[in-house]
């Protein structure tokens, strides 16, 4: 959950991330799944690793 994200849990970020991203719960906001996705991924969290390359990557080919 948010609450959890913004104490510092990795997974907990990564979930938001999701949520950000797909729309669940919450309207979708690419700009702040990719925020959420980093601050996991600096924690070393793989999963948000991943999915943080593949927004960049998205975003640098005019997919977003």
């Amino acid at each position: 959950n948010a609450e959890a994200a913004e104490l510092g849990h990795d997974m907990s970020q990564f979930n938001y991330a999701v949520c950000c991203e797909k729309g669940v719960g919450i309207k979708p906001d690419l700009e702040k799944a990719e925020i959420w996705y980093t601050f996991a991924a600096n924690q070393g969290y793989k999963s948000a690793q991943e999915k943080l390359k593949e927004l960049q990557k998205r975003r640098s080919n005019g997919h977003l």
